[in-house]
């Protein structure tokens, strides 16, 4: 999965089995490359954000982690 924040900025927190990042995107030169067993929350839209997801396969919920690995708090992760 891709994501590119097209217009605008979004910050994305992601959690994989070992460690947490935060990421915001905020220019259309940007795309950020999830594993499918990467946990991930958008969030902090600016008013005009537009975000593109970009998939190899359609959605399918038995092969996303659709729960957070360990407890979200905003100190979890710092920007990279």
């Amino acid at each position: 999965m891709v994501l590119q924040c097209v217009v605008g900025s979004v910050e994305v927190y992601v959690q994989t089995a070992r460690r947490d990042y935060l990421y915001r995107l905020n220019s259309s030169k940007e795309y950020l490359f999830l594993e499918a067993l990467d946990w991930r929350l958008m969030q902090q839209f600016s008013a005009d954000a537009v975000l593109v997801v970009f998939a190899d396969k359609s959605f399918e919920t038995t092969i996303y982690v659709d729960s957070p690995y360990r407890l979200v708090t905003s100190s979890s992760a710092k920007f990279r």
